[in-house]
C-alpha cells in the first residue's frame, strides 16, 4: 500500500515564460496535514491549481495516489475536494445551477442527487432563487471544518 498521497517533481508552472512555480520537489503522506504560507505570488495558487488540474505544468511531474499518466491522475482528481480563491456558490446563480456545477465537477452521473440535496437541506422550494437570497437563511449541513454532515449524498473518496 502507498502510503504518498501526493507527490511532486520538479514541477514547473510558467506564464509567459515568467515562472509562477519553480522546481517544486514535495511528497504528502498519508495521515499528514500540510499547509502552505507565503507571500503573494509565491505559487501557493498555482500548485493547488496544478493538483487539482485546473492548470497544467510547464515541466516536472505530479502523481496522486502513486498514478501519474494523464487518464488515471485525472481519476485520482475526482477524490480530491478543493476551493480555490472563489466561493463554494456563486451568488448570482440558483440553488440547483450551483449544485449542477458540483456535481459536474466532482463527476457525479446522478441528477437526482441535487433534488434529494435540496430537499434535505430546505431549499428545494427556493431552487430558482439566487442564492444570494438565501445563503444567510440557510442551515447548511457543514460542520466547522468544512466537511458535508451527509456523506451518502457526496462521497468524495
Amino acid at each position: 500500500m502507498n502510503s504518498v498521497i501526493l507527490e511532486a517533481r520538479s514541477l514547473t508552472k510558467e506564464y509567459k515564460q515568467t515562472p509562477a512555480l519553480d522546481h517544486i520537489n514535495l511528497q504528502i503522506k498519508k495521515g499528514k496535514i500540510y499547509g502552505f504560507i507565503g507571500q503573494n505570488g509565491a505559487g501557493k495558487t498555482t500548485f493547488l491549481r496544478l493538483v487539482t488540474g485546473l492548470a497544467f505544468p510547464t515541466s516536472g511531474t505530479l502523481s496522486l495516489w502513486g498514478k501519474s499518466e494523464t487518464v488515471e491522475l485525472q481519476k485520482q482528481r475526482k477524490r480530491i475536494g478543493s476551493m480555490i480563491e472563489t466561493p463554494a456558490l456563486f451568488p448570482a446563480m440558483t440553488a440547483y445551477q450551483n449544485m449542477e456545477i458540483q456535481r459536474i465537477q466532482r463527476g457525479i452521473p446522478d441528477k437526482t442527487v441535487i433534488k434529494r440535496t435540496l430537499d434535505m437541506v430546505g431549499l428545494n422550494d427556493r431552487k430558482k432563487e439566487g442564492s444570494k437570497f438565501f445563503l444567510r437563511d440557510a442551515a447548511a449541513p457543514w460542520n466547522c471544518n468544512g466537511s458535508f454532515e451527509y456523506p451518502g449524498i457526496f462521497n468524495f473518496r
